[in-house]
């Protein structure tokens, strides 16, 4: 999506505002959270109802209880990649076909729901990024070595962020988060999580230091060209929508009207399994068009498991699916779109990711979070 362009310089005074500020100063003022890490130990089933009850995607993954040994996060998609590894199986002749998938996923959601977390295979091990959120680096290192460029090209949404419990933070700064430093620090602690979201809201918080070059400047201005997405027309069903985000190893799709039209209705992302349940995929037959206009799993009560309790609403007290907002009107952008107005339609509307499209409403690109952080990081030196 991203192509040399003298306009790329209009992102000095972005660096300049992110190399102002540690993550440590960053994380003493942003609003306290709530962290949730999840063990090895720990069922699959156990996993989503907790994931369901805080309105999580992923959660950082340990060992055990005290939490010593970090094997990086865990997320919703690795779920749904070991649901349909299980419906799969045994290899037959028919065993990876769509029709086989839909009625085989209610019995592999089941079946995974019992399997320990530590089971299942995350598709991007961001473990090795460890020691890239260091209290003491700046944001501007954070976002080039943890999010924009990070090693061996892995794709990474979130860091966790460690100190040692008994000594300071400089103890880290030699370390480059190898297996064996990992166990080299039998003290390690767990103290936070920053996302790509969260460096966009920062940017977006303090807009006003951007300037007005970057931010009136347009997509195509910066560099953004069209490139083929992946797309999956509206009465496909959602489970097979899912199964192929899994094989192309990408968060997300484009959700059209017909293959003919190829209109923009929607996007299927992680997020859209927020709530997500074993009980669920019982439904995962049905289209993919019903599902985003239904809002998803929260949304509507038709996603829910028939129960006279509503589900994990009512188990964990949360507000039930007719009290959660409906979907959301459409989010796109074009290539003549301004950097501000998009940065502002991501961090308002809570996007990972959208859809540039052409002047026929066609998916044309997609611009992620990833992408925006890879032009404010500047290339690799």
């Amino acid at each position: 999506m991203l192509c040399s362009n003298p306009a790329a310089l209009a992102f000095p005074l972005c660096r300049e505002l992110l190399d102002s500020l540690t993550l440590g100063r960053y994380l003493a003022t942003r609003p306290p959270r709530a962290v949730i890490s999840i063990t090895a130990a720990d069922t699959v089933g156990s996993m989503l109802r907790r994931f369901a009850c805080a309105g999580l995607v992923a959660a950082p993954l340990f060992e055990d209880e005290q939490r010593t040994q970090y094997r990086g996060f865990v997320d919703l998609l690795d779920i749904v990649a070991a649901v349909v590894a299980a419906a799969h199986q045994p290899a037959t002749p028919t065993a990876g076909s769509a029709h086989a998938l839909r009625a085989r996923a209610p019995a592999a959601a089941r079946l995974v729901a019992t399997q320990p977390v530590g089971s299942i295979r995350a598709m991007d091990n961001d473990a090795q990024l460890v020691f890239q959120a260091q209290l003491g680096n700046s944001l501007l290192e954070v976002v080039r070595e943890g999010f924009a460029h990070p090693v061996d090209q892995l794709k990474c949404h979130r860091l966790a962020v460690f100190r040692p419990a008994s000594s300071g933070a400089a103890d880290m700064e030699c370390l480059d988060g190898s297996s064996a430093d990992l166990a080299a620090i039998a003290d390690l602690q767990f103290t936070d999580i920053i996302s790509q979201s969260d460096a966009l809201r920062f940017l977006h918080k303090h807009q006003a230091q951007l300037g007005e070059a970057l931010l009136h400047a347009t997509l195509e201005q910066l560099g953004i060209t069209e490139k083929p997405c992946m797309c999956a027309a509206a009465d496909a069903s959602v489970i097979d929508c899912l199964a192929g985000m899994v094989d192309s190893r990408v968060p997300a799709l484009a959700v059209i009207d017909s293959y003919d039209r190829g209109q923009l209705l929607g996007c299927l992302s992680i997020s859209d399994l927020r709530g997500i349940l074993p009980e669920h995929f019982e439904q995962m037959s049905e289209p993919v068009g019903d599902f985003l206009r239904g809002g998803g799993w929260r949304g509507s009560p038709r996603w829910q498991p028939s129960s006279p309790r509503l589900g994990v609403a009512a188990e964990f007290g949360i507000r039930s699916p007719e009290t959660l907002p409906r979907a959301p009107s459409l989010a796109f952008c074009t290539l003549q779109s301004r950097f501000g107005d998009v940065l502002d339609l991501l961090v308002t509307r809570h996007l990972h990711r959208v859809f540039i499209c052409d002047a026929d409403m066609r998916p044309a690109g997609v611009l992620s979070c990833t992408d925006i952080l890879r032009l404010v990081a500047g290339p690799v030196d």
